[in-house]
């Protein structure tokens, strides 16, 4: 925690960044405005960089592939809460769905998590996160299962390597070292994550997920 008088430099230093220019690219990012008109309008009497969601504390080896995407029909089940347990809720209700009618069998089906909140900002009991398996033209909806577009366009896709409980520091190492670094602007869209694996096939250290943040 830092105090209202330490001056941004500082700030900047003790959040784990190597120059406040780097520092000053990631806020603005995260919050549309520079740290020093943050500071005027008293918005806040500290700068918490745990609250950012762009702390990193190590430099971390950034290397997206960027892609361009058609928009995908998916089959969707939406749950609420800390994402640890509402990713669980949510897929076990997709499966109970999808399992039965081979979904997960048809030729390039994708199994997506779409998450759409800060966990760092939002109430955890607010936060929203579907579970999603790609399907074909011919499938409907039904029950707490319904269909929606996954976005196209471009995307920056880092592969996130081991269990799901870390995922949370690659995102950091994403929104705080490489976003800012590249000064890459961010589409008014939520990131989603496709699992190349399952839990159930490999060892958590095994697991590979990619993480798509849509770029302009």
């Amino acid at each position: 925690m830092c105090r209202k008088e330490s001056s941004i430099t500082d700030i900047a230093l003790d959040s784990g960044y190597e120059t406040p220019s780097a520092f000053h690219k990631a806020f603005v990012q995260h919050f549309g405005e520079s740290p020093s008109d943050f500071r005027k309008k008293n918005r806040a009497e500290i700068f918490p960089a745990q609250q950012l969601f762009i702390q990193h504390k190590e430099k971390m080896v950034m290397e997206p592939k960027i892609v361009e995407r058609e928009p995908k029909r998916a089959l969707c089940v939406r749950a609420t809460g800390p994402y640890s347990q509402s990713a669980q809720e949510a897929w076990g209700g997709l499966c109970a769905f999808a399992m039965p009618r081979g979904l997960f069998e048809q030729p390039g089906a994708e199994a997506i998590g779409v998450s759409y909140d800060d966990p760092e900002t939002a109430d955890p009991d607010t936060l929203r996160y579907d579970a999603c398996i790609t399907v074909a033209d011919d499938v409907e909806a039904e029950g707490n299962a319904q269909i929606q577009t996954i976005e196209g366009g471009k995307y920056a896709v880092f592969l996130h390597e081991g269990p799901y409980e870390n995922l949370t520091h690659t995102y950091q190492g994403i929104y705080g070292q490489w976003v800012p670094e590249n000064s890459a602007k961010l589409r008014d869209l939520p990131c989603f994550e496709i699992y190349l694996n399952a839990p159930g096939e490999v060892p958590p250290e095994e697991l590979k997920t990619e993480i798509y943040i849509p770029i302009e």
